[in-house]
């Protein structure tokens, strides 16, 4: 199973999804990314063409597959993994309270 992430036009992006897209590719955040596109085409001169071009050659990002985990189940694999810590704690506890408990409710 790979670990790098591909690149793909986001399906929830504000116009075409390009800029959503790289930052989800490249873990930045996307206000980061708009804003570094917003400056190249003002100050760098960059043509806005260029957003149209990307986005005819970044394959739109697939709606289910192997290819892309979305934020919500990363998030619920955190989420999973810190409720098993907790509910192993619990339970050790449970254990330990009924320990005491045995050792001091048998009659010597």
């Amino acid at each position: 199973m790979s670990t790098r992430k591909k690149l793909y036009r986001s399906r929830d992006g504000l116009i075409l999804g390009v800029c959503k897209g790289i930052a989800e590719w490249r873990e930045f955040p996307v206000e980061l990314v708009r804003l570094v596109f917003i400056l190249l085409v003002v100050l760098a001169g960059m043509s806005i063409w260029i957003y149209f071009i990307l986005a005819l050659i970044f394959p739109l990002e697939p709606r289910y597959g192997k290819d892309r985990r979305n934020h919500y189940s990363k998030n619920m694999d955190e989420e999973y993994e810190e409720l098993k810590k907790e509910y192993r704690k619990m339970a050790d506890d449970i254990n330990k309270e009924r320990d005491w408990e045995n050792r001091f409710s048998k009659k010597s």
